[in-house]
């Protein structure tokens, strides 16, 4: 049961991932992770399937998916924060200023 809600939470991650990579015309990336996504569909839809009755692996799934869209749309949340605060700079600050200035909120 634990492995379904490390997969919700993964796939969501991966989504959300996806929904940016789309927001910027990556069209290659945005295929690739679309084959992953879907890779994954059929392996939950086929477990659920497989044990319809058990609701106990599709809340431990929900509740993956809950988590993984929250905590990355917050990490995207804060990347750009600190992105707009470095903007006033002209050149592009490193990943490790960036995630040093989120960090001293």
């Amino acid at each position: 049961m634990i492995s379904f809600f490390l997969i919700g939470l993964a796939e969501m991650i991966i989504c959300t991932i996806w929904t940016k990579v789309v927001n910027k015309s990556q069209v290659w990336a945005s295929g690739a992770i679309t084959l992953i996504e879907i890779i994954v569909w059929y392996y939950i839809i086929e477990a659920i399937i497989s044990d319809i009755t058990n609701w106990s692996i599709i809340l431990a799934y929900a509740l993956g998916c809950v988590l993984g869209t929250m905590s990355s749309t917050y990490y995207f949340q804060l990347i750009e924060k600190a992105e707009r605060k470095f903007k006033r700079y002209k050149r592009k600050p490193s990943w490790k200023k960036l995630i040093l200035s989120v960090l001293s909120w």
